[in-house]
Formats: C-alpha cells, structure tokens, sequence
C-alpha cells in the first residue's frame, strides 16, 4: 500500500471525501495533504508544504483542469516542474526563514554569493543538467517509434539504461554526506 493510497482509503474517504459537497471536499483535502506534510516531519515546512500541495490541488481541480488540458502538454509539463520545484524548496528547507530565502533567491538576482553559488553548481553539475532536459522530453518514446523495427534497439536500450544505473551508483557513492532525509523528523 502507498502512502497515497493509505491516506486516500484510511483519511479521505471516511472524512467524506468529495461526496458530501464542495466545503467539505475542500476541507478533506486540506486536513488530508496537512496530516501528509506532518507525516513527513515534525516541522513546520513539512505541513507548509502539505499545504502548498492542497492550495494547488484545489486550484487545478476548480479552476485549472481544463485550461491544463486544452494546453500543449509541453506547457503543463513546465507548470509541473514549476510547481514541484518550488515545494521541493517548501520540504527541503530546515526553517520557514530558508524558505524565503531560496524563493527570492530564485526569482530576483539574489546576493552575490547565491549568484556565485548558482555557477558553481551549474557548473559542476552541467552535464546532468543537459541529460536531465533531454531526458524529461518524450525523446526515449519517439526513438523506440523510430528503432521498433531495428533487431539490436531493445539490446542497446537495455545496455544503456544498465549503464545509466550503474553511472548512478558511481555518482551517489562518491557524493559527500547527505543525510537520510527522514532524519530531522
């Protein structure tokens, strides 16, 4: 069971969920997603965050859902990025405080050591970067279309999805100390 369906089947569902009208729908998925956040640690950003993801839930349910499914998916693919990327800066800050400072930080040219900051990790990381784009279009889909009919693709693409992983390994084991995230609970 997924802690997603557990909170579904568990909180949800016998709060109401969306059955008992639209107040009470929306209270379900505050009470929900703030019990989530709370689940992840006690800290305040962990329940901002449940929060943060219960506001967008409610936005893209009520108002959203179809402007986001009229629009090109490349477009909705950048909205969700944009959305994730900010609660990641929600749920990985250790205070409310480095909250702000990483939003402003990443909407204003923020101070000349952020700014020093942001090169350095461009810069070490620039060919992760360059993957990580190429990889997050549907590249690896319209190549299996192109390649189906090629006898050696699907040995080719199972090779290099077993390097991927390997070269994974590799850069997880040499990465300095990081903590298991679950720790500050």
């Amino acid at each position: 069971i997924s802690l997603s369906t557990w909170f579904r089947d568990y909180l949800y569902i016998p709060l109401g969920g969306n059955r008992r009208g639209k107040a009470r729908q929306l209270f379900n998925i505050f009470v929900v997603w703030a019990l989530t956040g709370l689940w992840h640690g006690a800290s305040w950003n962990f329940v901002l965050w449940g929060l943060y993801f219960a506001v967008v839930l409610v936005i893209e349910k009520f108002f959203l859902s179809k402007l986001l499914a009229r629009i090109p998916a490349v477009f909705s693919h950048i909205y969700a990025l944009f959305m994730i990327i900010i609660g990641w800066v929600i749920f990985n800050s250790s205070s409310l405080a480095d909250i702000a400072v990483y939003l402003k930080d990443m909407f204003t040219a923020g101070s000349a050591a952020s700014n020093r900051q942001f090169v350095y990790y461009l810069m070490q990381y620039k060919v992760e970067l360059v993957l990580g784009i190429i990889f997050s279009m549907p590249i690896a889909a319209k190549l299996s279309k192109c390649f189906k009919d090629k006898p050696l693709f699907e040995t080719a693409r199972r090779i290099g999805a077993l390097l991927l992983f390997v070269l994974c390994i590799f850069y997880t084991i040499s990465t300095s100390f990081n903590p298991f995230i679950y720790f500050r609970f």
